[in-house]
């Protein structure tokens, strides 16, 4: 993702990855993800066909706010050996 971050505010990234749409209720959160990129491969088991993302910005600094930009998503298929 792409963001920028003045001291004593915060950008947070968490995900969850279901086969259905309904599935996303209940799967289990992953992160914070607090750097970009992150490594979703070494958070373990995040696999589905969806992908729910949430961004949490926040600041200790009255009338500061980090800006959130974008977001990008990879996936890379691993083939059988």
């Amino acid at each position: 993702w792409e963001a920028t971050v003045p001291d004593g505010t915060a950008v947070k990234i968490y995900v969850k990855a279901a086969d259905t749409i309904n599935g996303l209720q209940s799967a289990v959160r992953h992160g914070p993800f607090e750097t970009s990129p992150a490594d979703l491969i070494a958070a373990g088991e995040i696999m589905g066909h969806y992908l729910w993302v949430e961004v949490v910005l926040s600041t200790e600094v009255e009338g500061l706010t980090p800006i959130f930009k974008g977001l990008g998503v990879q996936w890379i298929c691993g083939g059988e050996d």
